[in-house]
């Protein structure tokens, strides 16, 4: 159970801030440990890129999110089950694939007019129960709920802990 990481500071590519790990020029999020203390974190403002798997299975319940980020990579809280809310930046352009697959603490998830893409299914195996998609997002919309592109051709993802019949709408 990794509590802390700590970096040489000769180090030329890596650095610890509080024992997380981040690249050098501190614009990505590498590892967040697994089992350090609290509950709540904020990524420090700078950062561009929170790197693939880097909350895994963390305890975390509330986390904060600086204007800077722009890249969700995939995986990124994958198992962070006690993930209650979290409020995504306007600038945000990319979420992975997974990138919150089983966090099953959370029930909704708004998507900011920022993002264009997002790959595959961000979120599954989850207790979610909706999407919400900012109003000025001309990449993607919320249906009842269930995200879709913008045109309503594809189901980007279907809310995993949505409940009750769902109708396809017409033109998907």
């Amino acid at each position: 159970p990794l509590m802390e990481i700590t970096v040489d500071a000769d180090n030329q590519f890596y650095c610890a801030v509080d024992g997380v790990l981040f690249n050098k020029s501190m614009t990505e999020l590498v590892c967040y440990p697994k089992k350090k203390e609290g509950v709540s974190y904020s990524v420090p403002e700078g950062v561009m890129t929170i790197r693939s798997c880097a909350f895994y299975s963390t305890e975390l319940t509330n986390i904060s999110f600086p204007k800077s980020l722009q890249i969700i990579e995939s995986s990124a809280f994958r198992y962070a089950g006690e993930l209650v809310e979290i409020n995504l930046p306007e600038g945000l352009v990319e979420i992975g694939s997974g990138a919150f697959e089983h966090c099953n603490a959370l029930t909704s998830i708004t998507i900011p007019s920022s993002v264009t893409t997002m790959k595959y299914a961000i979120c599954k195996g989850s207790n979610l129960q909706e999407f919400i998609v900012a109003p000025s997002n001309t990449y993607f919309k919320a249906v009842d709920g269930v995200l879709m592109n913008y045109d309503g051709t594809k189901i980007v993802n279907y809310p995993t802990g949505k409940v009750g019949a769902y109708t396809v709408p017409q033109g998907v």
